[in-house]
């Protein structure tokens, strides 16, 4: 196949230039088949955004960057699926003692004591980030560790708690909230008013006297939602006189996979978002970016893999290892509702391993069952 692909040249460039698209092609299409095992709606996904990438996005050099790493994120995935429960274990409190690495940081940050981040991306700045380079970020962090703190030593919540204060993000909060009310459901019952009790009054404080959502703050992130849905539904996009964004689009299947990015910002300006000093790359709700690169096609794919999560979980054991995992991607999702969660490294690298951790312990139950 890789020789053959040279029959079909690229203007302008020698034969082995197509010969090693062919061989990138299959070599990325191997890895979605070998997902197929490990979860058949993650080896459809990868599928997608692989024929996605090679005949919609124009094979951009975003679009193959981000394959390389999701096909590392996914492969990574699926061994830390294949780790033993003591593995699973240290994992967790790894996690935990990131939660006290991510709040020391912010203290030294209060103090003005940070030695590495201060200054390096903006000086103008002055915000209490920790090692996540953004407010948003940090709360994302701290709403997706919160039920990993419930599980290994619940006072660690607090600072889980007073670390979703200090980032002031609303879908944070609200993310950490309920999966933190989930958890705590199928592990004790018994706790769980105590816990909305809770929940409810550290939610008022937050939004009445912390996180003040102005009119305009809410209507920004609403007016960038419609507008990427706009664009998702009609296939089809306004771009800003003077700029070019070679994009190709496709109502069915999108504007390919990573080139949300490589168009959003050169939409004119708006009456709530793209504003001369802030333009929007991102549309800060990943389904609908998702929406936006894969078309129609996108809406079945991720039906497909909530739906099999949601089935896994519950036909499985509920234990505490699986409600944890399970707690901590529904705030993964609900962050995701109104950040761009897959596409930062600390968040990524939480994904990667509680979906790993999630899938791995359904197949040792299954596995268990088997041989008893």
């Amino acid at each position: 196949m890789v020789p053959l692909s040279g029959v079909l040249p690229i203007k302008g460039t020698a034969v082995w230039n197509a010969q090693f698209i062919g061989l990138l092609f299959l070599l990325f299409l191997g890895v979605a088949i070998f997902l197929w095992d490990y979860n058949k709606c993650l080896s459809i996904f990868f599928g997608s955004c692989v024929l996605s990438t090679f005949f919609v996005a124009g094979m951009s050099s975003r679009a193959i960057t981000l394959l390389y790493q999701i096909s590392f994120c996914l492969l990574a995935s699926y061994g830390i699926s294949k780790f033993t429960k003591g593995y699973r274990k240290a994992i967790l409190y790894t996690i935990a003692g990131l939660i006290f690495v991510q709040f020391s940081w912010l203290v030294m940050q209060a103090y003005n004591l940070d030695p590495f981040f201060d200054s390096i991306y903006d000086g103008s700045r002055d915000e209490l980030v920790g090692f996540s380079g953004a407010t948003g970020q940090l709360g994302a962090f701290f709403a997706i560790t919160l039920p990993v703190a419930l599980y290994v030593f619940p006072p660690v919540a607090l600072l889980n708690v007073v670390g979703l204060m200090i980032a002031k993000s609303s879908f944070a909060f609200v993310a950490g909230f309920v999966s933190s009310l989930f958890y705590i459901w199928f592990v004790s019952k018994k706790l769980f008013a105590i816990f909305l009790i809770i929940g409810i009054v550290s939610g008022g404080i937050f939004f009445l006297k912390v996180e003040k959502l102005t009119d305009w703050d809410f209507d920004t992130r609403l007016s960038v939602w419609k507008y990427a849905t706009k664009m998702s539904m009609s296939g089809s996009v306004e771009i800003e006189k003077g700029k070019k964004a070679e994009v190709v689009w496709n109502s069915i299947l999108g504007c390919g996979f990573g080139n949300f990015p490589r168009i959003f910002p050169y939409i004119p300006q708006k009456p709530r978002f793209n504003l001369p000093r802030e333009k929007f790359t991102h549309a800060h709700n990943d389904p609908i970016e998702f929406f936006a690169e894969l078309g129609h096609a996108a809406k079945v794919i991720l039906f497909l893999i909530l739906g099999n999560m949601l089935l896994i979980f519950k036909k499985s054991q509920k234990s505490r290892e699986m409600v944890v995992c399970s707690a901590c991607l529904l705030a993964v999702f609900l962050n995701s509702l109104g950040n761009f969660i897959f596409h930062i490294a600390v968040s990524g690298m939480l994904i990667v391993v509680f979906l790993g951790m999630f899938h791995g312990i359904r197949k040792e139950q299954l596995n268990g069952a088997e041989a008893g």
